[in-house]
């Protein structure tokens, strides 16, 4: 989905990442953590990391873990997704095709962050309702 009076234009020719399969479990989970279920919004969050991680120089996992920047991982949410083995246990599929496209150079928007929904003083540039706000 691209609105471009709002910021979200699909590229597919950014810089692409992989993920360790080690820590790609814990990474889906805290995408999941920090997306609604849309697969726009899904996006427009893994465009926010990867926009870090370019600009940084690091993983995308190095910005997930960053201290203070993802409530999904700062507070443990993503926990609910995994076992005690770090297996996900709730499916996460369409997440894990987003992440997929995304980490093979597909974003939808060039923003560096982003709050919960209930945040109206945040931004009105969201993709779908309930979603998160970008800026």
């Amino acid at each position: 989905l691209s609105v471009p009076e709002k910021g979200f234009v699909v590229t597919n020719t950014n810089q692409k990442y992989t993920i360790a399969e080690d820590q790609y479990n814990f990474f889906l989970s805290v995408v999941a953590s920090e997306s609604h279920t849309d697969p726009n919004d899904i996006l427009a969050v893994m465009s926010v990391i990867l926009n870090r991680a370019d600009s940084s120089g690091v993983s995308p996992v190095d910005v997930v873990t960053r201290p203070g920047q993802f409530s999904g991982y700062l507070d443990g949410y993503y926990l609910k997704y995994l076992d005690e083995n770090g297996k996900l246990i709730y499916s996460v599929s369409i997440v894990e095709d987003v992440v997929s496209d995304a980490l093979n150079g597909v974003r939808n928007n060039n923003y560096y962050g982003f709050r919960s929904w209930w945040v109206e003083s945040y931004s009105d540039n969201y993709t779908s309702w309930g979603g998160n706000r970008f800026n």
